[in-house]
């Protein structure tokens, strides 16, 4: 029997957690869930689920707080649940490596798509692969990590693919309407900042590399040799 994809819920409204895991039992996944960052926290101390829904308004620890706190030492892929309309949470929850967010109320099948989404893209297949070796700069396609300078430098699973992506289409522009559908898995929508943030971020991880990311306004983004050694 195949293997359910497991999913913690990190939700403190107690009704709205309930029919969320309710949800998404019947959607066929395996679901656990507690009610605040503390309790997520200790949670994946001796658990490791497939993805995180969490949620950013918490008291005690906040979900910002928690992400925080996972991405010293986890890259488990989190999807944001927040209620708030400016962009502020989202772009802070984005930067410091969540995977994608979903603005409450939203609609289940939504939700469903963007977990679906997000776990398609960080299962990968570990049979041996090259590495793909960048002057300075290395990506292990097998163990799925960089290196720069023989240093290891930490990526979220949205990250990572999203070089790969972009190194495997190395001196081609591609336009953000393919990174959005084969990277981050949902259509482009006007004015969604999260592949922005996604580069932002991986630029600044590339800083010391040989390889440099270049905007082409208007269209997408390319991945390119810096001219200098």
């Amino acid at each position: 029997m195949k293997k359910k994809d497991s999913i913690l819920v990190v939700e403190d409204d107690l009704d709205a957690c309930e029919m969320l895991v309710e949800y998404l039992a019947f959607e066929g996944f395996n679901v656990s869930s507690v009610h605040s960052g503390v309790d997520g926290i200790a949670f994946l101390k001796s658990n490791s689920p497939d993805i995180i829904l969490l949620d950013i308004m918490m008291p005690q620890m906040s979900g910002i707080e928690m992400l925080k706190h996972l991405r010293q030492t986890n890259d488990i892929p989190v999807l944001l649940l927040t209620a708030k309309h400016d962009d502020t949470a989202k772009v802070l929850g984005l930067e410091l490596g969540a995977d994608d967010y979903l603005t409450k109320p939203y609609n289940p099948s939504e939700l469903t798509a963007r977990i679906k989404a997000i776990l398609r893209r960080t299962k990968t297949n570990y049979q041996q692969k090259p590495l793909l070796c960048f002057k300075n700069l290395t990506l292990d396609k097998s163990q799925r990590e960089l290196k720069i300078n023989d240093e290891l430098i930490a990526l979220t699973m949205t990250e990572y693919n999203l070089l790969e992506y972009l190194i495997e289409n190395i001196e081609h522009v591609i336009s953000k309407e393919t990174l959005f559908q084969d990277v981050i898995g949902r259509e482009f929508e006007l004015y969604d900042r999260t592949l922005d943030m996604h580069i932002s971020n991986l630029r600044k991880k590339l800083d010391t590399s040989q390889l440099k990311i270049s905007t082409s306004r208007g269209v997408g983004f390319k991945l390119s040799q810096a001219a200098h050694d």
